[in-house]
């Protein structure tokens, strides 16, 4: 899924919805989010995008901690 989110050069978008999914009471959602995050950050996201998109890893840790 994020590959194909970054493909396309809609990383923003996915980190959006990520951010939404965290925000879910459903623990299944809040679990996908954290590990679609982590393989965006990991394998997708330059260091520029990562320090662009900081408040979103935050809201996404925050809410799905």
């Amino acid at each position: 899924m994020s590959k194909i989110f970054s493909l396309q050069g809609k990383n923003e978008e996915l980190l959006n919805l990520l951010v939404q999914w965290a925000q879910s009471d459903d623990s299944n959602s809040k679990q996908f989010a954290m590990y679609v995050f982590e393989v965006l950050s990991e394998c997708h996201l330059k260091p520029e995008e990562l320090k662009k998109y900081k408040e979103s890893f935050v809201s996404i840790f925050q809410k799905s901690l």
